[in-house]
């Protein structure tokens, strides 16, 4: 009688112990959830889904926004998320940019 304690009730898991595993189980859930979404900064350089990760440094021509740079830069991706990354990679605050400034841009094309 192979796990079966006296009386032929089959053993139980005394609840503190219960409580620890499932403890134990979501803090490491947890800390591997947590470096993945850390380690996507590093190894994708900040690109998010849709966002090229590679760059390159292109001109502003006159009267382009940064909105219009990330059009051209990178036409099928999320523009938004381009906005965002072109401002990260090249420490805009606002959306002021001038005519003839480089900037590196994350290369769609």
């Amino acid at each position: 009688m192979l796990g079966r304690v006296q009386g032929g009730r089959p053993p139980t898991l005394r609840s503190g112990r219960v409580t620890r595993v499932v403890a134990a189980a979501t803090v490491t859930l947890t800390v591997v959830g947590g470096l993945g979404w850390i380690g996507q900064d590093w190894i994708g350089q900040g690109a998010g889904p849709g966002i090229p990760a590679e760059t390159v440094v292109i001109r502003v021509g006159a009267g382009e926004t940064v909105w219009d740079v990330a059009r051209r830069a990178a036409p099928q991706s999320d523009q938004p998320a381009v906005v965002e990354r072109i401002r990260q990679l090249n420490g805009i605050a606002g959306s002021a940019i001038t005519p003839g400034q480089q900037l590196q841009v994350p290369h769609g094309r």
